[in-house]
């Protein structure tokens, strides 16, 4: 059959396949085919429906950059303002809410540097978790919100997760796809670091769109103590990508992975559930310029 006619059959498989991390790209870059169905139906959410029902706003990018900044500046609304935040790179952000719980965002687990390497990653989050240590130690909570985390590296999680842990913690194993079924599971095991570590109670927020390392992360945080997930169950691909090639040159990516917790438990697909159920970027919310999973954080924490 032509290209074009392969296209089409390529697309609807990946609509099929329903895996986060496949897809298909043309040698040409003039075809590509991705489908994570919890981003679409996010996406089709805030920027189709919402964005057709405003007038304010003649573009979609518009609209997603005033959307954004009235997320920020609702979270922001519940800061302490006797301490100011802080930006610590293009992903991290700490800030402080009343009765000594500090606030960390965590935007991706990948590319904080201009370098754009593991290595430089894991050196850029030694680098902010030390420099926001001293407030965390005397935090009396943390909130972790990850609800805008696409992913990165699971070995940069993993640091951020040994600033969180005073003893090696089994987070889950890892198994991969061979011929007659899976490979023996490799057990993941993550060691604290020997700085300073905050040890003390967290509230993670997740969301729909909280995938790939942000859920190995996630997975790390559920196996310790004193940790609440709230928000939304997250996006559902756990797994890594198997790059390959088809025989005319295009280049494709799937999910080879059986990626389970501490109980054994897989949520590959079906995503990492919650204690709490709080929509991201409720339009109620939004209209009462209130941030219910934060409320509901701080008042867990307290």
């Amino acid at each position: 059959m032509s290209e074009s006619a392969l296209a089409a059959v390529i697309e609807e498989l990946i609509g099929k396949l329903g895996d986060a991390h496949a897809y298909v790209e043309s040698d040409d870059d003039s075809f590509f085919a991705m489908h994570n169905i919890k981003e679409e139906q996010f996406r089709r959410k805030i920027f189709g429906e919402r964005f057709s029902k405003q007038s304010n706003f003649s573009s979609i990018r518009e609209f997603y950059q005033a959307l954004n900044k009235k997320r920020n500046d609702i979270i922001a609304s519940y800061f302490d303002k006797d301490h100011p935040p802080k930006q610590l790179n293009r992903s991290f952000f700490w800030a402080s809410f009343p009765n000594e719980i500090s606030y960390l965002s965590i935007d991706d687990m990948s590319e904080y540097t201009k370098e754009k390497t593991v290595q430089a990653d894991i050196k850029e989050v030694d680098r902010a978790i030390r420099h926001i240590m001293p407030m965390l130690t005397n935090a009396k909570g943390l909130v972790i919100d990850l609800r805008w985390n696409s992913g990165g590296y699971d070995i940069v999680s993993q640091r951020i997760l040994s600033y969180l842990i005073d003893k090696p913690l089994l987070i889950g194993s890892k198994s991969y796809r061979i011929e007659n079924g899976f490979s023996k599971p490799t057990n993941i095991i993550v060691h604290p670091t020997t700085f300073n570590r905050y040890l003390g109670p967290i509230v993670v927020l997740t969301s729909g769109i909280t995938m790939s390392a942000a859920e190995s992360f996630l997975l790390g945080l559920a196996a310790r103590e004193q940790v609440t997930i709230i928000g939304e169950s997250s996006n559902g691909g756990f797994s890594d990508s198997l790059p390959k090639q088809l025989p005319n040159g295009w280049s494709f990516t799937l999910s080879n992975e059986r990626y389970v917790d501490h109980k054994g438990e897989s949520y590959e697909y079906r995503g990492y559930p919650v204690e709490k159920e709080f929509e991201y970027l409720n339009a109620a919310d939004l209209k009462a310029e209130k941030d219910s999973a934060i409320i509901e954080a701080m008042k867990i924490l307290q």
